[in-house]
C-alpha cells in the first residue's frame, strides 16, 4: 500500500518534519479514497492521528481526526466496512475525543460529525465523553453528554455531586439534581433517572441519605415522583396533587413548569395544554426535548445536537434561593 510514500513518511518522523509527514498523510488519505480502500482510510488516519498528537503536533493531529470523523459520516455506511469490531471504533474515537486540546474549535467539530453517524452507538460514545469532560471539570458539558450516555447513573451521581460542591452555592444542594432528573424524565430515561436521583442523594455529603425525609422538599417530591412514575402509572389525580403539595418549591426554577408538563404527559395521561403562538423560551426548549424523544425518524442526532445547542445557551444559572424547609 503506497510503501514508497509510507517509507518517505517514516524518514519524516526520523527527521523531525512533521510538518511534511502531516502532508504525506494526507496525500496518502486521498489515494485510498479514490481506491475506495475503507479500511485501510481507518488505519492510516486513526494511526497517524496519534502519532503526531503524541509528537506534540495538535493542529496536525486534530486535523487528521476531523478527516476520520468526516470519512466515518460520508463515506462509510457500516462498520464493517473497517475491519474493525464497533466497540474498538468508539474506543478509538474516545481516545482522539481526548487528544484534541479541551478548548477547540476542532473538538466540536470532532463532536458534531461523530453525533451524526447512524451505524455507531452513539450513547457509548456519549459516556466516553462525559468521562472525559469530567476528568477535564468541563462539568456542564459532561452533564449534557450523561444525559444522553449509556451511563447506568452511578458515574452520572458522583459528576453531579462534584459539580455542585465546586460550582454551585451550598443552599443548592437539591437543584443541581431536580433539573437533571425532570430533564432525563423527559426524554424517556426514567431508569436513569431513578439511578441517578438515588445515587446522588445517598452519595452527597450534605444529604446522605435513599429516602424521605430529604433535607429539601424539592427533593422529597423528586422522590415522590419518581415512585409515583413506577406504582401510579396513568393516574393523572396523583400526578396532579403531587404538583399542588409542592407548588412552592416548585417555583423555585421557572423551567420546571414545562419539564412537569411533558412529564405529566408522557408518563400519567395529562391532557397537553394548548399554548399561544408566542410560546416562552422554556416553553420552546422543553418542546424541542420532548419532540426529539418522541420522534424516532432519521434525524434523531440533529435533533440532539439542536438541542444541546439550545439547552447549553438558555439554561439560567444558579442563583442563591433560600431552601425552603417546610
Amino acid at each position: 500500500m503506497h510503501k514508497r510514500l509510507l517509507q518517505k513518511l517514516n524518514d519524516r518522523f526520523d527527521q523531525g518534519d512533521y510538518y511534511e509527514a502531516h502532508q504525506i498523510y494526507r496525500t496518502i488519505y486521498y489515494r485510498l479514497v479514490r481506491e475506495n480502500k475503507f479500511a485501510e482510510i481507518y488505519d492510516l488516519l486513526y494511526q497517524g492521528a496519534i502519532r503526531l498528537f503524541d509528537k506534540g503536533e495538535q493542529n496536525s493531529g486534530a486535523d487528521l481526526a476531523l478527516l476520520l470523523a468526516d470519512s466515518l459520516l460520508t463515506k462509510i455506511n457500516d462498520v464493517k466496512q473497517l475491519n474493525q469490531d464497533e466497540t474498538k471504533v468508539l474506543d478509538n474515537m474516545a481516545t482522539l475525543f481526548g487528544k484534541i486540546a479541551a478548548e477547540s474549535p476542532e473538538r466540536l467539530e470532532f463532536v458534531s460529525k461523530l453525533l451524526k453517524i447512524k451505524y455507531l452507538s452513539m450513547a457509548s460514545l456519549r459516556k466516553s465523553f462525559a468521562q472525559t469532560l469530567w476528568s477535564e471539570k468541563n462539568y456542564s458539558d459532561a452533564r449534557l453528554h450523561f444525559l444522553y450516555s449509556s451511563d447506568n447513573g452511578d458515574n452520572c451521581a458522583l459528576m453531579l455531586i462534584e459539580y455542585q460542591c465546586e460550582s454551585a452555592y451550598p443552599c443548592e444542594v437539591d437543584l443541581m439534581i431536580a433539573q437533571f432528573v425532570l430533564q432525563v424524565l423527559c426524554i424517556k430515561n426514567h431508569q436513569l433517572a431513578h439511578n441517578v436521583f438515588y445515587g446522588y442523594t445517598l452519595n452527597h455529603p450534605k444529604i446522605r441519605s435513599s429516602k424521605p425525609p430529604f433535607m429539601t422538599p424539592l427533593l422529597n417530591f423528586l422522590c415522590f415522583l419518581i415512585m409515583a412514575i413506577d406504582r401510579y402509572p396513568g393516574k393523572s389525580q396523583v400526578f396532579n396533587i403531587l404538583c399542588n403539595v409542592y407548588d412552592k418549591s416548585l417555583s423555585r426554577d421557572p423551567c420546571y413548569k414545562d419539564y412537569l408538563q411533558q412529564i405529566g404527559q408522557i408518563y400519567f395521561n395529562v391532557e397537553k395544554k394548548q399554548h399561544g403562538s408566542g410560546g416562552g423560551l422554556f416553553s420552546n426548549l422543553i418542546q424541542s426535548l420532548f419532540d426529539m424523544s418522541a420522534d424516532d425518524g432519521d434525524d434523531d442526532q440533529q435533533q440532539q445536537l439542536n438541542f444541546q445547542s439550545t439547552i447549553s445557551s438558555s439554561s439560567p444559572p444558579t442563583t442563591n434561593h433560600e431552601v425552603d424547609l417546610d
